[in-house]
């Protein structure tokens, strides 16, 4: 049987089947480049949370490293860095949350792991400028039992652990 195809119609159809081809192709190409998109931004917030993450860890360091100093030598240039980290740390942990509450992350990385995070922190800058009050007020003795507490040690340990578990979650 021979098919009865008019000219017309063959050329239509030579015409129709390539324009479709190309026309799949190219939503195809469209659709990977949305997602290539989307997961590229999603990685660089993911980087960006490690980052914010790292120097989270490094603010709360630095304000333990200058009340130590002044512990130590009752030097209040000391108490420089942690005195820059109590102004910087509540704008840190607020920058970090929002990062963190965004859509395509928030089953990631688990909200109350940042609450505990910032309870941790806000036991930790208590605990630091509490023994600080205390040299200030009642000299190096009396800081001596807040320090053999290990409590300090033990809240650092903590957020140490937290943020290394956040930022093991973004990687």
């Amino acid at each position: 049987m021979i098919l009865n195809f008019s000219i017309d119609k063959m050329t239509l159809l030579a015409i129709a089947i390539p324009m479709v081809a190309l026309l799949l192709v190219g939503y195809i190409s469209y659709e990977n480049t949305i997602q290539f998109i989307q997961r590229d931004a999603i990685a660089d917030r993911l980087d960006l949370i490690n980052q914010r993450v790292e120097h989270l860890g490094s603010t709360i360091t630095d304000a333990e490293t200058g009340q130590r100093g002044f512990i130590i030598t009752n030097r209040p240039d000391y108490l420089e860095p942690y005195g820059l980290a109590v102004r910087d740390i509540d704008k840190q942990l607020a920058n970090l949350n929002v990062l963190v509450k965004s859509k395509p992350l928030n089953q990631q990385i688990s909200l109350n792991e940042m609450n505990v995070l910032k309870g941790l922190i806000e036991a930790k800058m208590v605990e630091l400028n509490q023994t600080i009050t205390l040299r200030q007020s009642h000299g190096l003795n009396a800081t001596l039992p807040m320090i053999l507490s290990n409590r300090g040690k033990i809240l650092m340990d903590k957020i140490r652990t937290i943020t290394a578990n956040i930022q093991s979650q973004v990687r």
